[in-house]
């Protein structure tokens, strides 16, 4: 079945409420990044033989060093950004250092985990959240703005419309 825009309108504009942009928010982005960290034998087996209960296989035998020895200087590397991010969290936070990135996303957005969505959603507008980890760096994330949802138009809409159209038509529904 084919259908031309003008019905897809029709349709559209008395189902409009149905069609709402997801909440927005545009975020003041400040990434601390990992730069140049080297760690010697014996940090690494250090850490190893503090931590090594978190390195286990699924029958609980905790893994060789080589094996883990990746996500031992990953582990290192988070552990010294750490200092890092909180201490640029405080001057981002007083206005001494810029964002890194802006960016306006839409609500649980891919990039960032639930943990951090979470924290998002409750924060309040100009806020500074604590450092988070996202993939092997830390992000701290300040509240720009806050964009409740809005009615789509016709263009950002179409395809919802034409999925509800047709669904509406094949459940017996109003479709035109």
């Amino acid at each position: 079945m084919t259908i031309n825009d003008e019905k897809l309108k029709e349709y559209w504009s008395s189902n409009s409420i149905n069609y709402l942009t997801p909440q927005r928010y545009q975020l003041e982005l400040l990434w601390t990044e990992a730069k140049d960290l080297n760690f010697s034998d014996e940090e690494i087996e250090k850490f190893y033989k503090e931590n090594s209960f978190e390195y286990v296989d699924k029958n609980g035998t905790i893994k060789p060093l080589e094996e883990v020895k990746s996500e031992i200087v990953k582990a290192l590397t988070l552990k010294k950004l750490r200092k890092e991010a909180l201490l640029a969290r405080s001057k981002f936070k007083k206005g001494k250092i810029e964002a890194t990135e802006v960016i306006t996303v839409d609500e649980n957005d891919k990039r960032f985990p639930q943990e951090i969505w979470g924290q998002i959603k409750n924060a309040k507008v100009d806020e500074v959240l604590k450092p988070k980890v996202v993939g092997n760096k830390y992000v701290t994330v300040k509240i720009k703005s806050i964009i409740p949802p809005q009615k789509m138009s016709f263009e950002e809409a179409k395809e919802l419309v034409k999925r509800g159209f047709f669904g509406g038509k094949r459940k017996g529904g109003e479709g035109l």
